[in-house]
């Protein structure tokens, strides 16, 4: 049985292995490779203008927040691809509940065999107010043209006992690479919804060497096509490849477990202060 699971985490890192060198999953912000730099065209959806290289996410639970460190990079074909390089990170702002940082983000280009990297400067990210319960990270890439890959990464924090945010593999240009990995803590657990009929790369649970109340989960796919609209088809969030997460229980002294259904949405609707405490004011006056 030992021999058993040996060689099972043998043949895990191997795959893990082959995955990191045929799509790059491990380089670092900045860390780019010739290849990537000289690609013409993504091979999975030929007349793509631009795709998504590399979309990386970290998450961390626990029962007073939660927080994905995320890394996104891209690649640019021919100009018809340069909205790509316009940013908009919108978040839940009220009372601070929710909180973007450590915004970085550059374009990088190959210009007479050399890799020239252009930042985004800090003043050229701004906060854009949505409404008084949004508001947005902005801003643009410098120096975008053919060939040219931009990256970017940032932090996000909810605070409070939430559902963490979907993770959507699929994005409106291809994917060659998605991948979440969640530190999951065990005072919080979590129904895990998948959409989508593309088979996972990887999808793994492990055991946290150094915290044995932490387990450590990996979703990954790759070569995944833009989501195109469609006639009746609501929006992309409802309908891309992802997977969500909704809160079933956590541990405070004792377990308690989440209520959900249509009377806890009915519960959420009558509390809320554009619906059920707006009626209630004007019946009442």
């Amino acid at each position: 049985m030992k021999t058993l699971f040996t060689l099972s985490l043998i043949s895990l890192f191997v795959y893990h292995s082959g995955l990191a060198q045929q799509y790059k999953t491990n380089q670092a912000f900045g860390q780019v490779d010739m290849a990537d730099l000289t690609l013409t065209s993504c091979s999975f959806e030929k007349d793509a203008n631009a795709m998504v290289l590399l979309d990386k996410g970290e998450m961390t639970t626990n029962v007073d927040s939660v927080v994905v460190n995320y890394h996104m990079r891209i690649k640019i074909f021919n100009s018809a691809g340069n909205d790509a390089a316009n940013i908009r990170l919108p978040y839940y702002s009220r009372n601070n509940l929710q909180q973007i940082t450590q915004v970085e983000a550059q374009t990088i280009n190959l210009e007479d065999n050399h890799v020239v990297y252009t930042k985004v400067e800090p003043s050229q990210i701004y906060t854009e107010t949505i409404d008084k319960y949004r508001k947005a990270i902005v801003f643009a890439f410098p120096k975008v043209k053919p060939g040219c890959i931009i990256e970017y990464k940032y932090k996000s924090k909810r605070l409070g006992l939430v559902n963490p945010p979907a993770w959507y593999f699929q994005e409106s240009l291809p994917v060659r690479y998605s991948e979440l990995t969640g530190w999951m803590s065990k005072t919080t657990r979590y129904k895990i919804i998948s959409r989508g009929n593309q088979p996972f790369a990887t999808d793994t649970l492990e055991q946290s060497d150094n915290n044995k109340e932490v387990s450590k989960k990996v979703w990954a796919k790759a070569n995944i096509p833009s989501f195109t609209g469609e006639s009746f088809v609501s929006s992309s969030t409802a309908n891309a490849q992802c997977i969500m997460f909704q809160l079933n229980s956590f541990e405070w002294d004792t377990e308690y477990k989440i209520q959900n259904g249509w009377h806890k949405i009915a519960f959420d609707l009558g509390f809320d202060d554009n619906f059920g405490v707006e009626l209630s004011f004007r019946l009442s006056h």
